[in-house]
């Protein structure tokens, strides 16, 4: 696998003698790399991309299979605080999700009024 280099740059090659595990991707960078910087291990990669996922609001149980974990409690261990993080962030995104469902709730009950009553002049 090779990722584009940027202009002026070399490539990325896989680096199949420090592969860490089978589940596992190393890539070895080359200088100039245009996606790998340079001293990043895999463990770096593979926490930055877990972390990234949990932000953006995956679930423990797609993070364990995303990491390949053996269990939910095991990702919990490990990332269980970033999810702690976004405990502040909870009660305005329950507000605005239930504002959204009573506003989709009120178009439901508005369309159900206009077919009822478009029934009967019928």
């Amino acid at each position: 696998m090779r990722c584009p280099p940027r202009a002026g740059a070399s490539a990325c090659h896989p680096a199949d003698d420090d592969a860490v595990g089978a589940e596992s991707v190393a890539v070895r960078a080359e200088p100039g790399c245009a996606f790998v910087t340079p001293g990043l291990d895999t463990y770096e990669l593979r926490h930055t991309a877990a972390s990234l996922a949990i932000h953006s609001g995956a679930n423990v149980k797609t993070v364990q299979r995303m990491l390949g974990h053996r269990s939910a409690a095991m990702t919990l261990d490990i990332y269980g605080h970033l999810w702690d993080e976004e405990l502040d962030a909870l009660p305005q995104r329950m507000s605005e999700h239930m504002k959204a469902e009573r506003e989709r709730f009120e178009q439901r009950r508005l369309r159900a009024a206009r077919h009822q009553a478009d029934t009967k002049t019928s």
